[in-house]
């Protein structure tokens, strides 16, 4: 769907370039990330961020500025990111 959009808005280059799969490696776009709008907002903000936690392979710890709330955004304490 991403894809479509971004060819109907002109940004046939930016597909070609950057998302679309090649047979031999897979997409292209490898560090990605989408985000409810709100959570989207606060990360804008500079409200959020993520630290690896260095004893836990692809886990992270959800940060947020005061005086956020990880239950009022909700976002967990902690996050862990599936690899491929």
């Amino acid at each position: 769907m991403l894809w479509t959009i971004l060819r109907r808005f002109g940004y046939e280059d930016t597909y070609n370039d950057s998302l679309k799969a090649d047979t031999t490696e897979g997409t292209k776009l490898k560090n990605f990330m989408t985000l409810e709008e709100a959570i989207h907002d606060a990360f804008d903000d500079m409200e959020l961020w993520y630290e690896t936690v260095p004893s836990e392979a692809n886990c992270y710890r959800d940060n947020l500025a005061l005086p956020s709330t990880h239950q009022g955004l909700g976002v967990p304490e902690r996050s862990t990111i599936p690899c491929p």
